[in-house]
């Protein structure tokens, strides 16, 4: 699988757990460039927390929604087809962990992101 696949699996993954538009003051997430997030996530992260989100990625984008009868990849989906996806993929063993996984990496990059580090610290 190519660096690109997995940034995309992983860009899916990502979206479909943060919500589009988290706070209105903030641009909707899908439109954030993760690039910078993903090359620093790459070279800093713990390999076991990579390889982690790559098979949460592959699990959950890729898996999960044809073990549940969809014949689409996550990213194929409607928004509420992706959260039902999910949330029914929470009740099952061993995706509920790699979800898990996922909802941490998707907090530490829209955290990271500087739009919503300056609207937490409360800067113009």
């Amino acid at each position: 699988m190519t660096a690109q696949a997995r940034r995309s699996r992983r860009d899916t993954l990502l979206d479909a757990i943060i919500p589009s538009a988290p706070d209105p003051n903030l641009p909707p997430t899908h439109t954030w460039d993760r690039q910078d997030f993903w090359d620093h996530f790459d070279a800093s992260a713990p390999p076991h927390l990579r390889h982690a989100l790559n098979a949460s990625a592959l699990a959950l984008v890729v898996l999960l929604p044809r073990i549940l009868g969809n014949t689409n990849d996550l990213d194929m989906l409607s928004p509420n087809e992706r959260d039902a996806t999910l949330s029914r993929g929470a009740s099952l063993p061993i995706f509920a962990d790699l979800l898990e996984v996922a909802k941490v990496v998707a907090c530490m990059a829209l955290f990271s992101h500087p739009d919503v580090q300056r609207h937490v610290r409360g800067a113009p």
